[in-house]
């Protein structure tokens, strides 16, 4: 169990079951915060050393497999009006230790659509991000020149 805003909690109880979206299973609230049981996902991130081919690159099949399973997860969530908003190799993990598909998890800065949301900030930005980690899976690096997310933000 993991702590999580009233906002993610709200969302994830809107998403049903999919294989490639983290399943909402109970919550339980006090007067301090909201706790919520979900889908174990014991398989690792996205970038385990057992997920990388030659190189520490995906290959493409590799990499055609899992962009499959993380462009449903997205397509579910804007069938259902989410917003992820930060989609990013640590949001995606293994379901199991046999890798057998991927997960979205952690929606804590999702948002529903809204005009304003979908108009300047909403599923472009999503695919757009699913794009970036295409090319750190093919390439082994960052698109942007960086190794890595502090050099970015610096």
């Amino acid at each position: 169990m993991m702590k999580k805003t009233k906002n993610e909690i709200e969302i994830m109880e809107k998403m049903s079951e999919h294989p490639n979206v983290v399943t909402f299973k109970e919550k339980f609230e006090d007067e301090k915060c909201f706790q919520v049981v979900m889908t174990l996902c014991d398989g690792g991130g996205l970038f385990s050393h057992k997920s990388k081919g030659e190189g520490g690159r995906f290959t493409k099949q590799q990499a055609a497999r899992a962009i499959k399973d993380i462009m449903e997860g997205v397509k579910f969530c804007h069938q259902k009006s989410v917003f992820h908003g930060d989609i990013k190799p640590g949001n995606i993990m293994w379901k199991d230790k046999e890798k057998s598909c991927l997960v979205l998890v952690d929606f804590g800065v999702s948002l529903k659509f809204t005009p304003a949301i979908d108009k300047s900030y909403g599923k472009g930005a999503d695919i757009w991000s699913v794009g970036v980690i295409l090319y750190q899976m093919i390439y082994g690096t960052h698109p942007f020149g960086f190794h890595h997310d502090g050099e970015l933000f610096n």
